[in-house]
Order: C-alpha cells, then sequence, then structure tokens
C-alpha cells in the first residue's frame, strides 16, 4: 500500500521509488525516495544509478510523464543511451519489477565488484 510522510512544511505527501534495475544481473544499481515524479527527480536517480554501475547501452522504463520529458530524452540520447518503453499493459515486462518489489530491495553494497562491462550494467 501507500504510506503517507509529513514533510517539514507539515504536509502529507506520498513519496514515490525510483529504482534502476540491471536487466541482466537483476541488481539495483539505484533506488531513492523523492517527494515528486518529475524528469528533474528521474535524471537524478538515473545520473546515481549510472555512478554506481556505468553507462547502460539501453533504458526501460514504464513511459511515465517524467521519462517522457524532452530534457531527460535528449540527456540519454547525448549519452548514447537508446530509450526503450515497456509495452502498455505487459505484464511480462513489468513483472520482473513487481518481483524485485515483492522479494524487497536489495541495493547494492559498497565493497561487491561491478559487474559486467561498462556498457552493460543496468540495461536490458
Amino acid at each position: 500500500g501507500t504510506r503517507n510522510v509529513l514533510t517539514r512544511s507539515g504536509r502529507w505527501v506520498t513519496p514515490q521509488l525510483v529504482a534502476l534495475i540491471d536487466d541482466r544481473s537483476r541488481r539495483c544499481c539505484h533506488a531513492q525516495w523523492y517527494l515528486d515524479e518529475s524528469a528533474q527527480t528521474l535524471t537524478h536517480g538515473s545520473t546515481q544509478a549510472f555512478q554506481k554501475c556505468a553507462l547502460p547501452r539501453r533504458l526501460m522504463g514504464d513511459g511515465g510523464s517524467a521519462m517522457k520529458a524532452a530534457e531527460f530524452r535528449e540527456g540519454l540520447s547525448d549519452l548514447g543511451i537508446e530509450w526503450s518503453p515497456t509495452l502498455a499493459y505487459s505484464p511480462e515486462q513489468n513483472a520482473k519489477c513487481e518481483v524485485r518489489r515483492a522479494r524487497g530491495w536489495q541495493l547494492p553494497r559498497p565493497h561487491e565488484p561491478r559487474l559486467g562491462s561498462a556498457r552493460r550494467c543496468c540495461s536490458a
């Protein structure tokens, strides 16, 4: 379910989780809670994942408004990352995230070696 949190200003909000998962190893490169769903927060979460796991070849997502934002898509293109939205109403593509969420998020530990080549991590 959802859980609201109280901000410093006294406003109740529902936080949103941004998580980037390596499709090959099923490793969570980065996960972070944000108070909004914007291109800025998606960009921040993505850059955190890229710094931990290197640049991917392709980035897949559900095609939400933040992922459709021109500045986010142009940034991916500038980095040489292919954008690949998941198919609408496609449980086989969305199931990976649902299974991961059910098991609980396992963030990478700083002392663990990084998997794959610099262009393979966090890609499909």
